[in-house]
């Protein structure tokens, strides 16, 4: 789903961008439209071909499978290094150097997760880490300030790479994830995402005043700020479909055959 989410964002960009530049030398609106959509469509297929090509499955593909079978990661990369001198824990090898951390998660690493990783480095000696995550909570770095460590994140890429150097990437089926259209718009209607929908508004309206395009960034900044207003909307909450889910929790009036039987004896 963020693959998907990831072309869609990378073709309006593009798309944005070369009309904008064709209009500006073509000097008619369907020209650019066109020919601005035909590049920004054959950009996302070449990018989609070439990284199709290279990849028996998607860096994603892998990190959904290290965070669904913990110690899955940390075992396929130790195999890989054959160093017997290696210092081995439970989601963590080191040597004299430095020590390197595997913890996959959904959510970026807490402050909590940091702080473990902190105390196990010290217990170590060690003042170098690396951790093999997705990411980490911004607020967490704030308890490297009073420490003598140096940290750096490993990406799912680096980790990718290294196994398929080494043979030794696991045999995985690929999965098509199905697009839905009610996470995508979730997505981009986020509340969080109001004060970003506002900023591009603002700027593309200031610009209209000192650009020949004056028409195109003012309907690009109002359809911001209008982008903006939804993220407010109720729709901002991510309440797109309305199931009754507690209806089917409620207990069953249902009268039965001889609770009937016996209401009419009593009539």
């Amino acid at each position: 789903m963020a693959k998907k989410i990831d072309f869609v964002a990378i073709f309006f960009i593009s798309y944005t961008l070369l009309f904008v530049l064709f209009r500006n030398y073509l000097h008619s609106f369907l020209p650019a439209f066109f020919v601005a959509g035909v590049c920004s469509l054959t950009l996302i297929i070449s990018i989609y071909v070439f990284s199709a090509k290279k990849r028996p499955y998607s860096y994603d593909r892998l990190l959904k499978e290290f965070i669904k079978r913990p110690g899955f990661a940390i075992s396929l990369v130790s195999k890989c290094l054959k160093n017997p001198s290696l210092i081995r824990g439970e989601n963590y090898i080191a040597n004299d150097n430095a020590v390197i951390f595997f913890m996959y998660k959904i959510s970026p690493l807490s402050p909590a997760d940091l702080l473990s990783v902190i105390n196990v480095t010290k217990s170590l000696g060690l003042n170098k880490v690396f951790i093999a995550t997705k990411a980490i909570d911004r607020k967490a770095y704030s308890l490297l300030d009073d420490e003598k460590i140096k940290l750096a994140i490993i990406p799912i890429s680096a980790v990718f790479k290294f196994l398929k150097k080494e043979n030794a990437l696991p045999e995985l089926a690929k999965t098509k994830t199905k697009l839905n259209l009610i996470a995508l718009f979730s997505t981009f209607l986020d509340r969080q995402n109001m004060r970003f929908y506002l900023f591009s508004g603002t700027i593309l309206i200031a610009l209209s005043f000192i650009t020949p395009l004056t028409t195109y960034y003012i309907l690009c900044g109002s359809l911001s700020y209008f982008m903006a207003l939804l993220c407010l909307s109720p729709l901002g909450k991510g309440n797109f479909k309305k199931e009754k889910v507690f209806d089917a929790f409620k207990e069953n009036k249902q009268i039965s055959i001889d609770e009937l039987l016996e209401k009419e004896n009593k009539v």
